[in-house]
């Protein structure tokens, strides 16, 4: 687990072993995550296939590309929360042509205030399924 140090310059990793590492921004050159994706059946209805790739640039410092992939075009909604689940951002009804696209975020929240340093969540929804995938935010 990720969570934000007493001041912005580091952040603090909590280990699976217990230990708490604390670990200078500075000293980060590139933070990879393991993603997970999970199917939400609606009904029966036919969704369309879609893949989620992991946004770039991640560490976000002013905003990302969220690389979406849809077999069929569609309406898509990407949620961000933060760690606690609290809804962040949402991007909605975005209508996708088939194919390669990319959705920028500029960082904001739904008020228009730039997001606080730390780890998120971000969810792509495209008819029946929902793809998560995390993300972190630097100083600005």
């Amino acid at each position: 687990m990720v969570t934000r140090a007493q001041t912005a310059d580091s952040l603090v990793l909590h280990l699976k072993t217990g230990k708490i590492v604390p670990l200078p921004i500075s000293r980060i050159q590139k933070i990879t995550f393991e993603s997970k994706s999970k199917t939400v059946p609606k009904g029966n209805e036919q969704g369309s296939t879609f893949a989620v790739s992991q946004n770039y640039p991640n560490p976000v410092k002013s905003g990302t590309y969220f690389p979406v992939d849809i077999n069929v075009g569609g309406d898509i909604t990407i949620n961000i929360f933060d760690v606690n689940g609290k809804s962040v951002r949402k991007l909605s009804a975005l209508s996708l042509p088939a194919g390669k696209n990319e959705i920028w975020w500029d960082g904001l929240d739904g008020n228009g205030s730039k997001v606080v340093v730390g780890s998120y969540l971000y969810e792509v929804a495209c008819k029946n399924q929902i793809l998560s995938k995390k993300l972190i935010i630097l100083k600005y």
